[in-house]
């Protein structure tokens, strides 16, 4: 079977399908208008019933209401018409009642007023049934006939007005009526919007009140209400024909609406036939040609159509120049993978003649690379090390560094992270370290790549500078305790004198000279303070607690600054150059806290934990920055560089309560 005849099937299957799915939707809205049109007349019954019930509802409510009245009791008894035209006859008009009956207790009437025409023995020929009906229940509602015309008809027995439950015996009865005259069925015509008739029963006829009657040619329905005798028989019926606009409405719009979705479904079946035409059957044709023949001439214009069928020529096209791309696809990866090779004997040559120690660990921690700077910068050969943990590694540095390298292969890079380790030989060396995360072509961390400086030289000079430092203020502090105290002493023994010898001829003058003299002997303990300072730490063991204690005095006495020195159990060191260390690094975080902290209360405070001790000092000042960066601040840097020359670790951070809080922590020999 040849593709045309799969196209014509297709379309008669697609016409049967839209033939099944308009008588399919036909179908549906009949069904939608049976249902309309049933909901439409069970609103109408509603409708009217209530309309009916509520034009009664004075009548029944006239009929109840005045029953239940002691002065019309009275009134069965006594017979006294002028109460019953001062009472009974003004209400009517207000209840819309056209006529009242009033009965003794054994049905002789004793009461008439009406304004209609009806003979005083209306209820003679039916004396017996209204009996019998009134025994069992006294609340009736009927019709009767009469020549005025059909009469609707409340009853209600007479009692006392304390029979709230209306069950004592009745002391008469009261028969209430209004006339359904041509004005009142045309006003229920009116108010339903319907055709309402009141119409004889025939002889023979036994209507029902359910049936109803829908003409479709002249878009109406029909029902009836039966209105019965005291006998339950009826009497009269009302026709109630109401017209179904709206239904008829709909009928023609679903008819217009079948009628233009067939039209609808003939132009699209039309429509597809001629583009399955157009855009099937002749792309077919041409890339079948193309195909017989290998050329791809005749896809030529079918290329530049933005449909599948141009997709497909184009791919057909491509498919004849195949084998040149291809080859030209190979040619340009040979030359990548040279490319690729040249870069990798490029970066191996760098990295063999780089001069820094740079090596390679995989997830694992063991040692994939380790270039020619790293043997000679620890002792260890590459052949030594690879697939082994790192060696250089101390035992109290392992922890650190293992969470280091989990940063780096969770893709975080780290740098200068300094350690002093040792060589092969177990010489000391000090190194900084930089690393970086190792990605693969997916961009998965396999491996860290860590280049290796070795500072050792740099530390030796920076004690060295330090050493110098330490001997400069040394000497600064000997030539103010020599010089500049002994000459502050001269003249405070001069001016002394002088208060002395003004006292007698002179007292205001004596007076400042006294001041002079006091302002001098503070001058002295200033600067005793400040040579102590700069010459902190004895030949003692207890010499750093000493100092520290005298710092805090003189930061008492020259910045006018509360601090304190807490030192629970005694701290002894014997090495006076770590003595030195700590207290300068004491000194430092003390001139920070007061000069860009704004300290108010500063706490220095010495203490230890099994083998390790804490040189700490706390602040109540603004603290220091969130980011805060070692390297930048010069007072940071010293204090760095000098825990780092006892192998020391220094902590700087802020107190959760607020101020900084600088720790360094550190062991003794």
């Amino acid at each position: 079977m040849n593709v045309q005849t799969k196209i014509i099937l297709l379309l008669f299957l697609i016409f049967v399908l839209f033939l099944t799915g308009f008588l399919a939707v036909r179908y549906g809205e009949q069904t939608r208008e049976q249902t309309l049109m049933r909901n439409r007349i069970h609103e109408k019954n509603t409708l009217f019933d209530k309309i009916i019930k509520l034009e009664g509802a004075s009548l029944e409510m006239f009929a109840f209401d005045v029953t239940r009245n002691d002065d019309l009791v009275n009134f069965v008894k006594t017979g006294n018409r002028t109460w019953a035209q001062q009472y009974i006859d003004a209400m009517l008009f207000s209840f819309n009642v056209q006529a009242v009956w009033i009965f003794s207790p054994t049905f002789s009437l004793i009461y008439e007023t009406s304004v209609l025409k009806i003979p005083a023995n209306v209820f003679t020929e039916l004396s017996a049934d209204i009996m019998a009906q009134l025994t069992m229940r006294p609340f009736h509602h009927f019709f009767i006939q009469t020549p005025a015309g059909i009469v609707e008809i409340r009853t209600a027995p007479i009692q006392p007005t304390s029979d709230v439950e209306r069950k004592t015996p009745p002391q008469g009865f009261l028969f209430a009526g209004r006339l359904w005259s041509k004005e009142f069925v045309d006003e229920l015509s009116d108010i339903t919007e319907s055709s309402v008739q009141l119409l004889p029963i025939k002889i023979g006829e036994q209507p029902l009140e359910d049936v109803y009657v829908y003409d479709a040619k002249k878009n109406h329905f029909t029902f009836t209400r039966l209105l019965n005798g005291i006998d339950k028989n009826p009497l009269m019926r009302l026709n109630i024909t109401s017209t179904a606009r709206a239904e008829r409405e709909f009928t023609l719009l679903t008819t217009r609406q079948f009628i233009l979705l067939l039209l609808f479904a003939v132009v699209i079946l039309a429509i597809i036939s001629t583009a399955l035409v157009v855009w099937i059957n002749r792309p077919l044709k041409l890339l079948s040609k193309s195909l017989r023949t290998g050329d791809p001439a005749p896809i030529t214009s079918l290329q530049q159509e933005r449909t599948e069928f141009g997709d497909l020529a184009q791919l057909l096209a491509s498919f004849f120049d195949q084998k040149v791309a291809l080859m030209k696809e190979v040619n340009d990866r040979k030359r990548a993978e040279a490319a690729l090779l040249e870069s990798n004997a490029a970066l191996r040559a760098l990295i063999e003649s780089s001069p820094l120690a740079i090596i390679s660990i995989n997830a694992d921690k063991t040692i994939t690379l380790w270039n020619p700077a790293a043997e000679r910068m620890f002792g260890w050969k590459a052949a030594e090390v690879l697939g082994s943990p790192v060696p250089f590694i101390p035992q109290d540095k392992e922890n650190e560094f293992d969470r280091i390298g989990q940063l780096v292969l969770d893709g975080k890079s780290f740098t200068d992270f300094e350690m002093r380790c040792r060589k092969r030989d177990g010489s000391p060396i000090d190194i900084v370290i930089s690393s970086a995360p190792l990605r693969g072509a997916s961009g998965a961390v396999y491996g860290i790549m860590a280049v290796i400086i070795d500072t050792t030289l740099n530390r030796q000079l920076i004690q060295e500078i330090l050493e110098i430092s330490n001997r400069e203020q040394r000497r600064i502090g000997q030539d103010l305790h020599d010089g500049l105290s002994q000459h502050l002493t001269g003249i405070a023994f001069l001016s002394k004198v002088l208060e002395q010898k003004l006292a007698g001829d002179a007292p205001r003058e004596a007076s400042q000279a006294r001041e002079l003299t006091q302002l001098v002997h503070q001058a002295i303990d200033m600067t005793r303070n400040l040579a102590h300072g700069l010459l902190p730490v004895e030949l003692g063991e207890d010499g750093l607690m000493l100092a520290l204690e005298q710092l805090a005095a003189t930061v008492r006495t020259v910045f006018n600054t509360a601090c304190v020195f807490s030192c629970d159990a005694p701290v002894f060191i014997a090495d006076t150059s770590l003595a030195t260390h700590l207290f300068r690094i004491a000194q430092e975080a003390v001139n920070n806290a007061i000069k860009h902290g704004s300290a108010k209360n500063i706490t220095i405070s010495l203490s230890s934990s099994n083998e390790n001790y804490f040189l700490t000092i706390e602040d109540d000042g603004i603290g220091f920055p969130r980011d805060i960066d070692i390297k930048k601040g010069m007072g940071l840097r010293i204090m760095s560089y000098r825990s780092r020359m006892i192998g020391a670790y220094l902590s700087v951070g802020n107190n959760p309560a607020g101020g900084g809080r600088v720790t360094c922590s550190f062991k003794t020999v």
